[in-house]
């Protein structure tokens, strides 16, 4: 997704532990199970299967993703689990006859944001099954879950928004922090880096440095704030951000850097922010594509979007929305912005949007922001006939 293809050194110890994680995670697995593979095993999926494999289960194995053939094989099979990426998820949530999924006791689903109105649609009608995790292939899932217990059906809409947002806390399968630029830990409800750490986590690149302990004082100087702000008696000037470093790696304690921005609540349910390189710098303002993206989302005439920042010569950076409309409804572009701007802060809104049939997506599902940021600009400075 970032576009720095990246061999990942994981060790067999790695897989153990994700295994029994997993299984944790998402028991009880039982030998008459039905696990429905759609997404690549290569991603965070393949790591539903193994588990299944050890209890006995059956795995049906699906070539391709289309939503009304996966819920016939759901219907039929009496399918039991499934992971799904977010864009996946909201396809099935949009099924008029979610019943038909009624089987389903575990979906997991994580990789990308998921909008929390579909989620809560998703609870209403199937129930608790659902399980978000956070992983990365440089510390396998699930580094952090929200369990099936812990999504909310009660409580105030401010509550369960927050908690249905989370990617949940902690696993056994090792420790977690949330860094300020200085070094120092974020603060309950400040944002900072995630860095991970633990049994789960990778030896390093192929054929890279394995140790990168200054990059992320390069890096997230840029988005992250300090513990404090600076005085005359600070020292020495802050390095000077270096954007052709990789916003992933190892530090020379064996923290791994992941490049993504989270905040942490005070009863340590972790939030995801955006990535440092989405972020968007518009008149001097941080604005995160994740937070524009969910606002654009709880429009109903809304299936999907991918915000990104374009150059502007008044701005730096504008915010720019495409969009993907449900099926057979229209909405007018200004209708979409005062929509944002009712919901997040004026200068977040979208400047400008654009309605288009499908969003670039990699094999695992995940939207690809950086190939509609360059399609964008491609698009921009084309001759014009």
């Amino acid at each position: 997704t970032s576009g720095r293809p990246k061999g990942v050194v994981l060790t067999a110890a790695c897989y153990q532990a994700s295994v029994e994680a997993v299984g944790e995670v998402i028991a009880p697995i039982r030998c008459s199970d039905t696990l429905v593979q759609v997404a690549p095993m290569t991603h965070a999926s393949g790591a539903m299967l193994l588990p299944h494999v050890a209890a006995g289960a059956r795995a049906l194995l699906l070539e391709r993703f289309e939503v009304e053939t996966f819920a016939r094989i759901v219907e039929s099979y009496r399918a039991t689990s499934v992971f799904l990426v977010p864009t996946m998820l909201v396809r099935v949530l949009e099924l008029s006859r979610l019943k038909r999924l009624s089987s389903l006791r575990t979906i997991v689903y994580g990789g990308a944001a998921m909008p929390v109105d579909r989620l809560e649609k998703g609870l209403a009608a199937l129930g608790r099954v659902f399980v978000q995790i956070y992983g990365l292939t440089e510390s396998t899932w699930p580094v952090t879950a929200l369990r099936r217990e812990e999504h909310p059906i009660e409580g105030s809409e401010k509550e369960r928004h927050e908690r249905l947002m989370s990617c949940g806390r902690p696993t056994a399968v090792g420790e977690l922090r949330v860094i300020l630029v200085d070094g120092t830990d974020a603060a309950p409800g400040q944002a900072g880096e995630i860095l991970v750490r633990g049994r789960n986590t990778m030896a390093g690149y192929w054929r890279g440095p394995d140790k990168e302990p200054a990059r992320i004082l390069d890096v997230a100087a840029q988005v992250l704030p300090t513990s404090a702000e600076p005085t005359e008696d600070d020292g020495p000037e802050p390095l000077q951000p270096r954007w052709d470093v990789p916003l992933k790696g190892l530090d020379s304690l064996g923290w791994m850097h992941t490049g993504d921005i989270g905040v942490r609540d005070a009863e340590g349910f972790l939030t995801i922010i955006d990535r440092m390189h989405d972020m968007i710098v518009s008149g001097g303002f941080n604005v995160y594509p994740v937070e524009v993206e969910r606002a654009l989302s709880s429009h109903p005439a809304v299936l999907e979007s991918a915000v990104v920042g374009l150059p502007d010569p008044e701005w730096g950076e504008r915010v720019h929305a495409s969009v993907v409309l449900r099926s057979g409804i229209r909405v007018a572009a200004t209708e979409l912005a005062d929509h944002c701007a009712a919901r997040i802060a004026p200068f977040k809104k979208p400047r400008s949007i654009v309605f288009v049939a499908e969003l670039p997506k990699n094999a695992a599902g995940k939207i690809l922001r950086r190939v509609v940021r360059a399609r964008l600009l491609a698009e921009k400075s084309a001759p014009r006939a």
